[in-house]
């Protein structure tokens, strides 16, 4: 291809399908014209669209523009998948099975399957929720955590149920970002007696010694983070690091973990410190 500036060296990509760089897009709306538009200028180096507007899915898409949406990804070889909270109503309403089929008809070519905001069921049923979605022809993405966690992931449950889910034919594993807060998070005896930055200190100390265990116990892995784009996309991209094989970390709570440390700098010590 020749590019504006190809007389400049640059690393080169892989090409699709990828199996390092994996790019996904959270659309969280966008109008069949402004999806032409996303692939027109970043068609090149999207891997999938995770359509996470859960309303418009549930009540306000018809099946006819669904297909449409869908049939466009396609065309730019781009993978669509439905956010996981659509999949959750459907377990609730023991509609899992016409879910997945629903999924394949409209279109769809992945989908997730998580269980971040409702009661996790046994692990036979996750397995046979995987196992169906897959005969129905459709890559699956799974999820571990919570979004309001009892209590951080351990590295020991985390890498369990990673390798449970990549066994059973999951294509990647993402961590829940609140149990990924969670665990960053300083514990209150790094708080108490100790300035905020000692205890961030403290906190990627420890951050540190939980991926070398990991890393450890199950490696090459997944991570991914995410970048809020001009147009007001998140783009959580992946590569590879030291979590367990195939495993994907929203490091959106390190954005935001910064964010509130600059804040907690301004309201300390005012304007001025900065």
């Amino acid at each position: 291809m020749d590019t504006a500036f190809g007389f400049l060296r640059v690393p080169t990509r892989s090409g699709k399908p990828r199996k390092t760089g994996i790019t996904i897009v959270t659309d969280r709306g966008l109008s069949l014209r402004q999806t032409e538009d996303l692939f027109e200028s970043f068609g090149p180096v999207l891997d999938y669209i995770k359509l996470t507007d859960f309303t418009g899915l549930v009540t306000r898409y018809s099946a006819d523009w669904m297909r449409r949406k869908t049939a466009i990804c396609r065309q730019h070889d781009v993978g669509v998948l439905p956010g996981g909270i659509a999949f959750q109503l459907a377990a609730l309403q023991s509609q899992a099975e016409r879910f997945f089929d629903r999924c394949r008809e409209l279109g769809f070519t992945a989908l997730e399957i998580s269980e971040d905001s409702i009661p996790s069921a046994p692990d036979a049923q996750r397995a046979a929720w995987i196992r169906r979605a897959l005969e129905t022809g459709l890559e699956v993405f799974t999820e571990i955590g919570k979004k309001v966690p009892d209590a951080p992931l351990t590295v020991g449950e985390s890498v369990a149920s990673i390798r449970a889910d990549l066994d059973r034919g999951a294509k990647k594993v993402v961590i829940e970002k609140a149990d990924s807060r969670a665990a960053r998070r300083p514990s209150p005896s790094c708080r108490s007696g100790s300035s905020r930055p000692s205890a961030r200190r403290s906190t990627s100390r420890t951050l540190r010694s939980t991926r070398s265990c990991a890393s450890r116990a199950c490696a090459p892995a997944w991570t991914a983070w995410s970048t809020t784009t001009s147009c007001g996309l998140r783009v959580a991209r992946s590569r590879a690091a030291d979590l367990a094989p195939g495993a994907a970390s929203d490091a959106e709570s390190r954005r935001r973990g910064r964010r509130e440390d600059h804040a907690w700098r301004w309201r300390s010590r005012g304007p001025g410190s900065w």
